[in-house]
């Protein structure tokens, strides 16, 4: 997965080790259409791994690099079951939108959130 985010340009995918085990990751990736808006995507933690601050770290690293390739804001959208990722999120500043951005590609999603970087 990392090499596709790699080929894809203002892309990135990072993925946490924990004693040289694989226990999470997370990307960020162009939001289709619009140039200056990012997406977090598959943000994903083993059970184990979670309430470490692995995912705050993954996020924040995520976020610091749409800084760094000109994006002005982060786009993700999530499941309203995942209530300690919407709340990390939340503590990281995304803000809840009403509706998907147009163009969203997740139908399955419910919970849709913004942040301005």
């Amino acid at each position: 997965m990392s090499q596709h985010y790699v080929a894809e340009q203002r892309s990135q995918y990072l993925v946490a080790l924990l004693d040289g085990h694989v226990v999470g990751g997370a990307g960020i990736a162009p939001f289709l259409h619009y140039r200056e808006i990012a997406e977090l995507k598959k943000l994903f933690l083993l059970p184990s791994s979670q309430g470490l601050g692995i995912g705050k770290a993954l996020t924040q690293a995520c976020l610091v690099f749409a800084q760094e390739q000109g994006y002005q804001q982060c786009y993700l959208d999530t499941l309203s079951s995942m209530q300690s990722a919407i709340g990390l999120y939340e503590k990281l500043g995304f803000t809840h939108l009403k509706q998907p951005l147009a163009g969203t590609l997740h139908s399955g999603c419910d919970v849709w959130m913004l942040k301005i970087l």
